[in-house]
This record gives structure tokens, sequence and C-alpha cells, in this order.
């Protein structure tokens, strides 16, 4: 996810929790949200999905990340906002995630890890 507010071209901006994205005065420019279906979960009925990896803002301080304190950087090379511009660039990210399903607390013992490193070059308005 991109925040348009704080990304008005190239550059490299660094990655935040994706809880913060888009809230007003946070500063946090990008965040990254990976499922999979080559790792699962388990919810407390037993119940099994794909496993979800993002960051929470916090860093160290929030067991939800994993002991992840500095989620990744996202580096554009081109950025236009209308209509069949191009955003193109890289990414590179640690992620978290929880095979409970959820963080449960405290404690990294149900605690996954993702890294993604990621070239694209997209162009806005395509599905």
């Amino acid at each position: 996810m991109l925040d348009p507010n704080i990304i008005k071209g190239p550059g490299d901006f660094p990655m935040g929790g994706i809880d913060m994205i888009a809230c007003s005065g946070a500063g946090i420019a990008a965040s990254a949200d990976l499922r999979t279906n080559r790792r699962f979960c388990q919810d407390p009925t037993g119940a099994t999905g794909s496993m979800a990896f993002t960051l929470l803002t916090g860093g160290q301080s929030n067991p939800c990340n994993c002991g992840i304190d500095k989620p990744g950087t996202l580096y554009l090379t081109e950025y236009g906002q209308e209509l069949t511009n191009v955003i193109a660039g890289a990414v590179t990210a640690n992620l978290a995630g929880w095979t409970k399903c959820e963080c449960g607390g405290g404690g990294t013992q149900n605690c996954a890890r993702a890294y993604i490193d990621i070239n694209f070059r997209i162009v806005v308005g395509a599905q």
C-alpha cells in the first residue's frame, strides 16, 4: 500500500506498519501485506487458513512483529498518479506472521517471518 499524500515522486521511502498507513500525521509512506498458501495458520477452533504476513507499528516493543524493528524500504524509479502513468521500482521488507492466525500477545513461540524482495512495474488503473 502506498500513501499518495506522502509519495510525490521517485525516491527511497521507509516502510511502516500497515495499521498506520494513510493515518494523518503518521508519516508512513508505504506498507506491505503478504498472504500465502505455502504456509498455514490455525485458529482456536482448529480451522486452518492462509498465513498473513505484515507488520504493525511498534517495532520490537510490539510482540506481534516477531522482533522485527525495521520493516524495509520502498524504492521508486517512476511514479505517476494519473491513469496510464507508470509506478515502477522495488520493495524489500521483513514481515511477521503468526502460526495461530493471530498474535496471542506475548512471546514468539508461534511467530513466523517472511522476507520479500520484489521488482515491479505497473500501470495506474490496470487490472
